[in-house]
């Protein structure tokens, strides 16, 4: 008996996900890294300083923040961090030094293979395919599977109307290809 498509999909979508693992591990290895702190260092390059923190990076990767304090343990060991303490002592915010930096450099094109593989689909698909995946990341955050936030089909900014999309805040049409998984202006809906 032949699987269900859904099985097919999902088979299809872990193999992708195993390809990333790989390209990531491929670029982190060399430079000493796991895969987790190379991708610390590739998110923290891309946030407010506010948001650099161990509780907002274990709930942005859905990790224990046990698992995100040893990483980042690691790599102020390896001098890529350095902690500043924040208005309790509890909370440190995360800084990457010059050499965290030099790092990020060597590490921000780790998925380029992928890049290169849909660059060969047309531009009609691509579009299609971020659609889809973006609904199938809603609902798996509706569903408490992950925790993904400040994605824009789940801001309470956005409004969609058969399959076109506009954003409130921005008072403009949201073309899919300008809908984002990581919006600073996000807003949760109710």
């Amino acid at each position: 008996m032949e699987a269900p498509l859904e099985k097919k999909l999902a088979s299809a979508l872990e193999r992708l996900a195993q390809a990333q693992r790989v390209l990531l591990w491929q670029k982190a290895e060399p430079l000493g890294l796991s895969p987790i702190q190379a991708l610390i260092l590739l998110h923290l390059n891309l946030r407010e300083p506010t948001t650099r923190r161990v509780g907002v990076l274990a709930q942005y990767f859905d990790l224990t923040p046990a698992t995100i304090s040893d990483a980042v343990r690691a790599l102020v060991g390896k001098g890529l961090l350095t902690r500043h303490p924040g208005r309790d002592r509890r909370t440190h915010t995360l800084e990457l030094t010059p050499a965290g930096l030099e790092h990020v450099e060597k590490l921000k094109d780790w998925d380029r293979p992928l890049q290169e593989a849909l660059k060969t689909l047309e531009t009609t698909h691509k579009e299609v395919l971020y659609d889809l995946l973006l609904t199938l990341l809603a609902r798996l955050v509706e569903d408490s599977v992950i925790t993904v936030v400040r994605m824009c089909l789940l801001c309470r900014y956005l409004q969609s109307q058969q399959g076109k999309y506009h954003c409130a805040l921005l008072q403009k049409p949201l073309p899919v290809p300008e809908l984002r998984v990581d919006c600073s202006e996000f807003s949760p809906s109710t």
